[in-house]
């Protein structure tokens, strides 16, 4: 036997000690590889103890009389106290250790850890009460006793998953039914996988595991896709609380947003988890202008962008995400105004505005546009917002004709403002073309607002741009 093998096995698993909670320290490489006694010899008094609990029967016959009797010294030790802590333990576990009292140790320890097996991964099949954990008989701490006492089960695989995965749904990735009865139990899981050393650091526990990303799961629309309003509602509302959780203990980061593209995984789905959305971005408000890879159209686009072609989420998940992205962006527009940036997009020309209008009815967009703005000019200075918005419109390249047609329709007067703040729109920061011109026509009325010519001329003005600015940015 390979007991160089047989003893990095045994370091990669956590204490199984009574009552120990630190992960397992390395040890010393064994003075002799190819003799067990000399191995264990080599370890110092803690690890020898985990390792004799957790080796295997063909490990312990290789190994002298005087050594065998250590462990099943230590294996009856450890069974006497969890007959003693058994109602520490979930109900159902507490049942196991009334049948098994005067099991052998071997017998009774490897039994408890299979039954503990069952429990975590009861529901993956079928979502019924009766089935695995549940939240409203068994505690955070009656699981983490369990867990303490046999923290390997954290790291089995059950079909392909990793037992943590299973607590959120049945089903792998996409439309499993959602299982509020096992879902809180996640931040649990994750915290012990990295307290005792189950996981690889950048795994956090389990969170991050190989075609398993549980931060993508959980803030993405990836269960049932039938479902009433007020399921949904909890569904979302249940994972925000796991997220926060997951922030609260160090294993949810902020740049984990955009570097995972949780914005992406969220708004692809049958509806709009409004309540994930905003705590996401409310977190990290950059995330609105992160690209999202979007696989099912092959590119990356704005989010705004994509609330705007999404069937799914129709007008309500467009206005949504605009509506949030004006109270984090207002000078921005939230991003609808500005230009795809993908040449293989067949809206690459367009923006979010120019697509919501033609999916949407542009009555109902300008609406909906129209209600954002009215509401960022009441939480902000009116006339300040209105002359950043049109400053930024008029000298970023990557923003549309159409958010200065916008602003100059609806305050024709933010040219004169400017003029009189000493902010200078018409300059050489303006390089496109069409928009000097608007800017140039605009403020050449300001000088006569209120009369007559100048409202008509505002007017014709703005039908041109309505009919020619799509063609002129392209240009």
């Amino acid at each position: 036997m390979d007991y160089m093998h047989q003893h990095k096995q045994q370091e990669s698993r956590t204490n199984t000690i009574i009552g120990e909670t630190e992960p397992v320290a390395k040890s010393p490489s064994p003075a002799d590889p190819s003799n067990a006694t000399s191995f264990l010899a080599s370890l110092d008094p803690e690890l020898r103890k985990k390792t004799l609990l957790s080796a295997d029967k063909a490990f312990l016959q290789s190994l002298p009389a005087t050594i065998i009797a250590e462990a099943r010294a230590l294996r009856g030790q450890k069974k006497s106290v969890i007959i003693e802590r058994k109602s520490e333990f979930p109900a159902k576990l507490r049942s196991v250790i009334d049948e098994l009292t005067e099991a052998h140790p071997d017998w009774f320890l490897w039994k408890m850890e299979s039954e503990l097996k069952n429990l975590f991964r009861g529901a993956y099949h079928r979502v019924e009460e009766a089935r695995g954990l549940n939240c409203d008989r068994d505690t955070e701490a009656q699981v983490e006793i369990a867990i303490r006492f046999f923290p390997r089960i954290l790291s089995e695989i059950y079909f392909g998953r990793k037992i943590i995965c299973v607590q959120l749904s049945n089903r792998r990735w996409r439309r499993g039914r959602f299982n509020f009865k096992t879902a809180s139990f996640v931040p649990l899981f994750a915290k012990l996988g990295v307290e005792l050393g189950q996981f690889r650091e950048e795994e956090r526990g389990g969170l991050n595991v190989r075609n398993d990303n549980m931060l993508k799961i959980i803030s993405g629309n990836h269960f049932e896709a039938f479902g009433s309003k007020e399921h949904y509602r909890l569904v979302d509302e249940t994972c925000v609380a796991i997220m926060k959780r997951l922030r609260e203990l160090e294993l949810f980061k902020k740049e984990d947003i955009i570097a995972y593209n949780l914005i992406g995984s969220l708004l692809q789905g049958p509806v709009f988890p409004e309540q994930r959305f905003r705590f996401l971005v409310e977190w990290n408000p950059n995330c609105l202008a992160a690209f999202i890879d979007i696989r099912l159209f092959m590119r990356t686009l704005l989010p705004i962008k994509y609330a705007a072609i999404s069937d799914d989420m129709g007008v309500v998940g467009f206005q949504k995400v605009f509506e949030i992205g004006m109270e984090h962006f207002p000078k921005k527009f939230g991003f609808l105004f500005h230009k795809g940036l993908n040449e293989k997009s067949p809206f690459r020309n367009g923006t979010a505005y120019q697509v919501a209008c033609q999916k949407h009815g542009k009555e109902n967009v300008e609406k909906i546009i129209d209600d954002a703005w009215n509401t960022a000019r009441a939480r902000n200075d009116r006339k300040q917002i209105g002359l950043d918005a049109l400053l930024y419109a008029s000298a970023e390249s990557t923003v549309h004709l159409d958010l200065v047609y916008f602003l100059l329709r609806r305050d024709p007067s933010l040219l004169h403002s400017a003029a009189s703040h000493d902010i200078p729109l018409i300059d050489n920061d303006i390089k496109n073309p069409q928009k000097r011109k608007l800017i140039t026509r605009h403020h050449g009325d300001s000088a006569a607002a209120g009369t007559g010519a100048a409202r008509q001329r505002r007017k014709q003005c703005g039908e041109h741009c309505c009919r020619q600015s799509s063609e002129l940015e392209g240009a």
